[in-house]
Order: structure tokens, then sequence, then C-alpha cells
């Protein structure tokens, strides 16, 4: 049930937040003129360079957007709450569906996501002069401030701050059970009751918090070096193969064990560590010599981030290896990785009761849009009443395309739970 009510709030989550992100991409697009003025806007700044629009640019070159892609693709196979959210289907064929959903909407939601970005480098300099496009960091709430009208970017900030509440909260619980039941209560307190594993799950869950503000506060003054994609890439990049590497490997090669997985983490941490260190030593040496000095700045910065991606795959899986090769793995431990691929083995299919009532998930999801679209409505009669019937045409779309998904998934819903019973 747990699973069930979060995939609901997650979805409904979405449909919301897709329809307003692309709302404001719609609008941003219309704000400077189609593509065509999109393109002559850009092109009108002084200070464009000559690669904006190539797809692959110093210093971001094929060597950071490969290693990045390949950071990329361990973790959306191997992130613990993307597992938990999207890939607890019934069925292996239902897991192919949802991994080719994924990869689709993961390929066109930041294309649609971003675009108010990219849109803001031809449409914020009229408004509020070039200076503004030194600020990279606001432009993307700038521009919703700019053309959003006042109810969808009140709709837009409470998405954005439940979606972030949501994904830390699902975050935070993953990784407070995995401390709790696969570390404490296994390794520390094997006969530790029901009452103590609640205390040490909700401890735990505090000293994760904790270390993700440390590390936010931390994030200050690595901006002073590093944009926010940098920071993105130094951090994944580092610790990303070593915790994710191990748990691939388990699942699809059958000579890994555990002293492996043990030396896979250890090497690739320490590696992920170390260049860490120097990168820093080395900038703090060089300072002075980066703002005049190009080359320099990309081998301590996008260069040296790309290389210790690989360092760090290549010291990961070296660890996995070494370790598997050398260790004698205890019989019992043989015997519980022959049942659990076995397991994995074998296709799984749902236990359908015939007798229970067959309800489609999706009907909850319709009512509460149909909801939100009805409250939505009442706020935009409300403001015309008072008056204040700012940019009314569109949050009168944005309130009739909420009400519209929420009518799609009742109609939808009803159709489901015909083909279930």
């Amino acid at each position: 049930m747990n699973e069930k009510r979060m995939g609901l709030l997650d979805h409904l989550e979405e449909l919301r937040r897709r329809i307003l992100v692309s709302l404001l991409a719609v609008l941003a697009l219309t704000a400077v003129g189609g593509p065509g003025g999109l393109v002559a806007g850009i092109h009108a700044q002084p200070d464009i360079p000559s690669s904006f629009f190539h797809p692959l640019a110093p210093p971001y070159d094929f060597f950071n957007w490969l290693m990045f892609a390949c950071v990329t693709f361990l973790s959306y196979n191997a992130s613990w709450g993307l597992v938990q959210k999207y890939n607890c289907v019934a069925r292996e064929k239902d897991a192919r569906k949802v991994a080719l959903g994924m990869g689709g909407l993961s390929f066109l939601g930041p294309l649609i996501f971003f675009f108010p970005a990219l849109a803001a480098r031809a449409y914020l300099p009229k408004l509020l002069g070039a200076a503004v496009l030194a600020r990279s960091d606001e432009v993307y709430v700038l521009m919703a401030l700019k053309i959003l009208p006042v109810g969808l970017m009140g709709m837009l900030v409470a998405g954005m701050c439940s979606a972030t509440l949501s994904t830390l909260g699902n975050e935070y619980n993953v990784l407070s059970g995995i401390l709790t039941k696969d570390f404490y209560n296994r390794v520390i307190r094997p006969d530790a009751d029901e009452k103590r594993l609640v205390l040490w799950g909700r401890l735990n869950t505090l000293l994760i918090g904790a270390l993700t503000t440390l590390l936010a506060v931390g994030l200050i003054y690595l901006r002073q070096e590093f944009n926010l994609i940098d920071i993105l890439q130094k951090v994944l990049g580092s610790f990303g193969p070593a915790i994710m590497i191990p748990l691939l490997a388990g699942l699809v090669i059958k000579r890994i064990n555990s002293r492996g997985a043990i030396a896979g983490v250890t090497a690739g941490m320490i590696s992920g560590v170390f260049l860490i260190v120097l990168n820093g030593v080395l900038l703090s040496l060089c300072k002075d010599r980066l703002a005049t000095d190009a080359t320099l700045a990309y081998w301590l910065k996008q260069g040296w981030t790309s290389a210790s991606i690989g360092l760090n795959i290549l010291a990961t899986i070296l660890g996995l290896w070494i370790g598997s090769a050398v260790s004698r793995v205890p019989e019992d431990e043989t015997l519980r990785a022959r049942e659990f691929l076995a397991r994995m083995a074998v296709p799984s299919e749902p236990k359908i009761d015939p007798q229970k009532k067959a309800e489609s998930p999706f009907k909850l999801v319709g009512w509460s849009l149909l909801v939100y679209g009805l409250v939505f409505v009442g706020v935009i009669v409300g403001m015309a009443v008072r008056g204040q019937p700012q940019r009314l045409a569109v949050n009168g779309i944005a309130a009739g395309l909420t009400i519209l998904s929420g009518v799609v998934f009742l109609v939808f819903s009803k159709r489901k739970k015909g083909a279930a019973s």
C-alpha cells in the first residue's frame, strides 16, 4: 500500500508539473517571437559565442559528454529511489515498458523543461539589460516571473517545492531503510525488536538529512570556482561509480562476490576522494592563471572532471575483478547467490484474486486532477471579480488542461477496470 500511495502521489505531481512546464515553454517561445525570433534574438547579442547552437562546444566537448553519459546511465539503472518508484512492476514485460517509457520521457522532458532558460538569452536582456546573463542560476526563475501570470506562478512554485520534498523524502526513506535493516539489524543488532528499529530508522533519517544540509552548504564554496553542472558532474562522477557499479555487476555477472563488491566500493571511493582533493590543491595553486590560460582552466575543471569519471569507473571495475578473483567465497554465500540468481531467472507473474474487486489507480489521480482544476478555476474567477484578470486566457488554459487530464484519467480508469475484471 505504501508503494501504491507513493506511486499515485508521484504520478499526480508529475502531471501537474508537466502541464505547467509545457505551458511555460510555449509562453517562452511566444515571447521571443517563435523559433526565428529566438535565433535572431540570440545572434543579436554582442557577446554571443559562435558555437552557441552547437550540440558540443568547449569546454563541454565530446569527452565530457561521453563520461557524463556513462555516469548518467549508471545513475538511471542503480539509483534506489528511481528503482523503487518506476521499476516495481508485476512482470518483466511491464518492466520493459517502464524502461522504454522512462527513456523517452527522460529524453523529451529536459528539452521542454530547459527551453525557457535557453529563450532567456534572447528575452531577458531586452527587459533587464545584458548584465542579467551573468546570473545564470536565476534565469529560469526570472523568465517565469516575467511571462507567467500570478496564478500559474504560484502553482509553479508549489510544484517545485513539492517535487523537491517528494524526491528528498523518497531518498531519505530508502537510504534510512538500507542503513537500518541491512546494516544495523543485520550486522550490529540482529535481535533488535520493531520499536528499536523504528527509532534507529528515524535517527538514520535525521543523520542523512543533516549530511545533505552540510553538503548543500559546502556547495556555496564550490560555486566560487564551478557552475552547477560542473558541481553535479564532479559529485556524481566521484562517488557514483563506486556505489552503482557493484550493484549492477552483482546482478549480471555471476563471478562477482561480496569481497569483490567491498573491494570495488573501496577502490572507487579512494579514487574519487583522492582526485577531488588533488583537484582542489591544484586549483588553489593555479588560481591566478585560470582567468588567462584557457587550456589550464579546462584541464583543471571540465577536463579533470571527465577524466576523473573514467578513472573512478576503472578503479571500481579493477577492485571488483581483483577482489572477486583473489578471495575465497564461503559455501553459504555461494548457495545464497545461486538461489537469488535462480529466482531472478524465473519469469514473474502477478497473483490475481478473482474474488477481489479490481480498482484502477488512475481513478484517484483523475479525481485529484479534477478537484485541482476546479479550485484553479475558482481562483481565476475570484481574481476576475476583484478586477485582477491578469493573463486570464493563460490561466484558463492551464485550468482547462488540468480538468481535461482528470477526465481522461477517469475514462481510462474505467477501461482498465473492465479489462482487469
